[in-house]
């Protein structure tokens, strides 16, 4: 189950791996597909937590942005989760960037195994918060022409994906 000992395990891999390629020197940005998005943005939120985000200096950041794409962080069962895992960075200038790509006809977006389309989703709205915590949220509509499951796999090969990435790491 997701909140359970290997799903913390999983969190805190991630946020072992962005800490050790900062370590580097490295600039990072996380990427997370369907499931993976929810154990990237609970990464990204415990970094915030731990006050590794100075909103006074975005270089000292670990991380600098999150792309999430097919994400399930938009359906009732992460609303709840979403009004307390936001973590304050403080109102400094510097936002941290959450872009999220997705499909309409996307059943893992929509929570219809139909593949049932979503036109009227927009995941900051499940996050009414976010703009006050310092999190810039945008959402990006990407049509692949496919239904069901194949909607959820077919946005890798979307240009609009590598452009909302492109998007993130150039600010």
């Amino acid at each position: 189950l997701y909140g359970g000992k290997t799903s913390r395990e999983i969190r805190d891999g991630i946020a072992e791996r962005i800490l050790s390629f900062f370590t580097l020197g490295h600039m990072v940005y996380v990427v997370g597909h369907s499931l993976g998005s929810v154990y990237a943005f609970d990464a990204v939120n415990d970094l915030i937590k731990a006050g590794l985000l100075d909103p006074n200096n975005r270089r000292t950041w670990p991380v600098h942005g999150l792309l999430t794409i097919g994400s399930p962080l938009g359906l009732k069962m992460f609303k709840r989760r979403g009004r307390s895992a936001l973590a304050d960075i403080g109102n400094g200038r510097p936002k941290f960037r959450w872009r999220n790509v997705w499909d309409p006809s996307d059943p893992v977006v929509s929570g219809n195994a139909y593949g049932k389309s979503r036109v009227k989703y927009n995941i900051a709205q499940g996050y009414p918060n976010a703009k006050e915590r310092g999190w810039e949220v945008r959402d990006r509509v990407v049509s692949t022409g496919k239904t069901h499951l194949m909607a959820h796999t077919a946005i890798w090969s979307s240009p609009q994906v590598i452009a909302e990435l492109i998007s993130l790491v150039s600010k």
